[in-house]
Formats: C-alpha cells, sequence, structure tokens
C-alpha cells in the first residue's frame, strides 16, 4: 500500500495550480492589451458622444414640445 500524499503536498499543488491559472490569465491580457486599450477608449468615447447627444437632444425635443 502507498502512503497518502501530506497535507504540504496537498497545498503545494493547489498553490501550483492557482499560480498556473493566474499566470495564463496574466499572458492572455498580456498578448491582447492593445485591443484591450482600445476597447476600452473606443467605450469611453461612445459613452461620451452618448451623453453629449443626450443633453442637447433633450434640449432640442423641449423646445420642441413647447413649440407645439
Amino acid at each position: 500500500m502507498s502512503t497518502p500524499p501530506s497535507i504540504g503536498d496537498i497545498l503545494n499543488s493547489i498553490l501550483s495550480a492557482i499560480q498556473g491559472v493566474i499566470g495564463a490569465v496574466a499572458t492572455a491580457i498580456a498578448d491582447n492589451a492593445s485591443t484591450i486599450g482600445t476597447v476600452l477608449i473606443l467605450g469611453a468615447l461612445i459613452v461620451a458622444v452618448m451623453s453629449i447627444g443626450r443633453k442637447s437632444l433633450g434640449g432640442i425635443t423641449s423646445w420642441f414640445r413647447g413649440m407645439f
């Protein structure tokens, strides 16, 4: 019969797995950093244009409601 693994071995395996997952996520983010940056900047620009447009069109809409 073989001896069961010790708690140290189990914890070491768990920590190694977590480290591998974090490393894979960091590598994926680093490989796609330019794409992620582009998406964030475009999203911010879209939100800015929408908020400015909403403020502008809201004033024009209320002006037309006052006319009719």
